[in-house]
């Protein structure tokens, strides 16, 4: 079906490596999934088949959160016009999650920190960057040292074409 190569398209799957064994022991990914009522069976499949310990989605436009829980998966989301959520299958020791300026989710695990943001189209970079400096401080300052966290994953909607690839680069350096 048409949505299931767009979810491959826009799904991102990153997995962290034990340096001890060969198996991934978290797989994380990303969809833009632009309607998480009109695609919910599909998201469901998805996430299932392919035992994904942690998805985020962006652009779910829902409210009411409750009708698309899925068997195994914890579901955080945030509450805004546009819609950011995170199911988990990994216990959560914390969570939470922003409407402004931007959307985000953000869940801590264990060992990792996952967040899951919504950018609206013609944000300007110095919002992103301010937004993105009070959020991945909290993240870096104050959760993760005291759950002992040692990964952080971002993931979610930008909304940049490939002509500001530079400016996301750059982000990167406020979380390394």
């Amino acid at each position: 079906p048409p949505l299931f190569s767009r979810l491959l398209r826009h799904t991102r799957l990153v997995s962290d490596w034990s340096s001890t064994c060969a198996l991934p022991i978290l797989s994380v990914g990303h969809i833009n999934v632009r309607s998480l009522s009109l695609h919910y069976g599909d998201v469901k499949e998805y996430t299932q088949i392919n035992a994904m310990d942690v998805l985020c989605i962006s652009e779910s436009h829902v409210s009411d959160y409750m009708r698309y829980q899925i068997p195994n998966y914890t579901l955080f989301h945030s509450a805004g016009k546009h819609g950011c959520a995170i199911y988990s299958r990994i216990p959560v020791l914390h969570n939470f999650a922003t409407s402004t300026p931007f959307e985000a989710v953000v869940v801590l695990l264990h060992l990792s920190t996952i967040v899951c943001v919504y950018i609206p189209p013609k944000t300007s970079f110095a919002q992103i960057q301010s937004f993105f400096q009070d959020l991945l401080m909290e993240c870096k300052n104050v959760l993760m040292p005291l759950h002992h966290c040692e990964t952080l994953y971002v993931t979610g909607d930008f909304n940049r074409s490939e002509e500001h690839t530079s400016e996301l680069q750059s982000l990167t350096n406020l979380v390394c």
